[in-house]
């Protein structure tokens, strides 16, 4: 993984990035990309955010993330529509009271944008929750 304070408009090099740094440490890509955000609220101009990679190796700086229960939705659709996702989850948590986050949002990326339909692009949307 990698960490850095960006703009929504830098997530795509800095994605480029995570895949130039697994290419040089020898890492192969082994499930899907995805992005935490570790602030608070969100901007598009600035977010506490870092890109990580499932990698089918052991390697320099590769760690093993636990297991964590979530409140999840999976989102069919333009990255624009993103926000649906969000509504959805933050709604759901709004009605089960016994649970609450616990740790950054994440955004699971199914698919590669560059060779993918817009309409076809699919992103978990992830929530690590815990019972009060």
């Amino acid at each position: 993984s990698i960490r850095e304070t960006i703009g929504v408009d830098q997530y795509h090099d800095f994605f480029a990035r995570l895949y130039r740094e697994a290419e040089a440490c020898g890492l192969k890509q082994a499930g899907p990309i995805q992005m935490l955000y570790h602030d608070e609220e969100f901007s598009h101009e600035h977010s506490d955010v870092e890109a990580q990679m499932v990698v089918a190796q052991d390697g320099p700086d590769v760690k093993i993330k636990p297991a964590c229960l979530c409140a999840a939705v999976r989102h069919k659709g333009p990255y624009e529509n993103l926000h649906l996702a969000y509504d959805a989850l933050c709604a759901w948590l709004g009605e089960h009271t016994e649970y609450r986050m616990c740790g950054p949002a994440m955004d699971r990326y199914f698919g590669d944008p560059d060779n993918t339909p817009v309409d076809q692009l699919e992103t978990g949307v992830l929530f690590p929750v815990e019972k009060v």
